[in-house]
């Protein structure tokens, strides 16, 4: 065998070695959806509401379910409420828990599951528990994708201390947190399915206006 054969021999036996590498190494799961569990008395009007504000600065399909929990469930227990999906990435659970419970929620970091007690966020004007909702979602998203708290009120990852300062925040992250998360879902294999821009057509080129007819020329006189 000569040089040049081996070295075809080597370079044949590399690549195939790194074909075969690639091929046992499985792909990451890829995350499309939010789960949301209503298991309280949250009305379809504001689910909907709150998932369709969500969407926009977090688009992840929304798979919505209904349950009615059983008596003596917490706000513990009522993160095991409602199914799972390998596509899911977040699952929040809206509870009415007893009044006795003044805790907001929890969150399990682990398993990315918001608990959120519906009793002690809820408001006599659906439009400012509809907007404590969002703030609660896009805190639940930003936990799971890994962010901290963030120092700017008007940020809804601030870290408020009651409800008068909840209804004071930002319901969304604010520019450089939303950045940074975005950044983090596509680490995390997070599919976020922002709308595709279009190219931008140039409007077309101004016709000119016709110009002034010709003076009119006097005839030669004989």
């Amino acid at each position: 065998m000569n040089a040049k054969s081996l070295f075809l021999l080597l370079l044949a036996m590399t690549c195939t070695g790194a074909s075969a590498r690639a091929q046992a190494t499985p792909s990451a799961p890829e995350y499309t959806s939010l789960r949301v569990v209503v298991a309280g008395n949250v009305s379809t009007t504001v689910v909907q509401r709150v998932v369709n504000f969500t969407r926009t600065s977090f688009p992840l399909k929304s798979e919505v379910e209904t349950v009615a929990p059983t008596a003596g469930t917490d706000l513990a227990s009522a993160a095991k409420l409602g199914g799972t999906s390998s596509n899911d990435f977040v699952k929040i659970v809206l509870f009415d828990a007893a009044a006795a419970e003044t805790r907001h929620g929890i969150y399990d970091p682990t398993n990315r599951v918001m608990v959120l007690n519906t009793t002690a966020l809820r408001h006599e004007k659906e439009e400012t528990f509809a907007r404590r909702l969002d703030r609660q979602f896009t805190r639940g998203i930003c936990f799971s994708l890994g962010m901290p708290t963030c120092p700017n009120p008007m940020c809804g990852l601030f870290p408020y201390k009651d409800l008068a300062e909840l209804d004071m925040v930002g319901r969304g992250a604010c520019p450089p947190c939303h950045f940074k998360a975005v950044g983090l879902a596509k680490e995390k294999h997070v599919h976020l399915d922002f709308p595709k821009l279009r190219p931008r057509i140039p409007p077309p080129a101004p016709v000119p206006a016709p110009g002034a007819p010709p003076a009119p020329v006097p005839a030669p006189q004989p």
